[in-house]
């Protein structure tokens, strides 16, 4: 299940195009949200492979 930062995905019409456009609070939120969810996932593993190997130096682990 994924929480989203806002409570509903929404667009926006622009004057002179035809589609609907993404809302740029969302786009710039959800950037965000996905940009720290990399970095918890990638901590996450470093510390299961240190907490694993524990003899294992945390600078040779793969990043």
């Amino acid at each position: 299940m994924r929480l989203t930062l806002l409570s509903e995905y929404q667009t926006e019409e622009i004057h002179g195009t035809n589609r609907p456009v993404v809302n740029p609070r969302w786009r710039d939120l959800d950037g965000r949200f996905r940009s720290l969810k990399g970095k918890l996932q990638r901590r996450q593993a470093e510390f299961a492979a240190h907490t694993l190997h524990p003899e294992t130096d945390i600078k040779d682990v793969p990043k």
